[in-house]
């Protein structure tokens, strides 16, 4: 399943559309796991931020892509 949901985004030119987003909020109440599934699915990395609340960083791919 993860494989076809991957190959959905990556088979489409989906930058022609927009270009990358810059900030977006994923709600859940299981940070975890929604964080396994993005990092499965799509490989992004995340980095918790250090602040008042709790609040991640993601990188959802390199500058060149």
């Amino acid at each position: 399943m993860k494989d076809r949901i991957r190959n959905y985004f990556m088979t489409r030119n989906l930058e022609r559309i927009m270009p990358r987003v810059s900030h977006f909020d994923i709600p859940s109440d299981n940070p975890e796991r929604a964080q396994k599934f993005y990092k499965e699915v799509f490989d992004w990395k995340f980095e918790k931020w250090d602040g008042p609340m709790d609040y991640w960083m993601i990188t959802t791919g390199s500058e060149e892509e």
